[in-house]
């Protein structure tokens, strides 16, 4: 297929990995540690490492 003259497209790097991360248990804890910092919330942290609030949820409740 021929696109007209000065199509470019487009494309998006990817500065992260993609997929599923391992997460040594010793990092979870702290994680979680912090989340139970007075006047942080569940949210902020997770946003902080770049993971889905329900995942630290869940890793509070394991922690319990």
């Amino acid at each position: 297929m021929v696109m007209g003259e000065g199509y470019v497209g487009s494309f998006r790097i990817l500065d992260e990995p993609i997929g599923r991360r391992t997460w040594p248990d010793e990092e979870k804890l702290r994680i979680v540690m912090e989340s139970y910092v007075p006047g942080m919330r569940v949210g902020d942290v997770a946003r902080k490492y770049r993971l889905l609030p329900s995942q630290l949820t869940t890793w509070r409740r394991m922690a319990r």
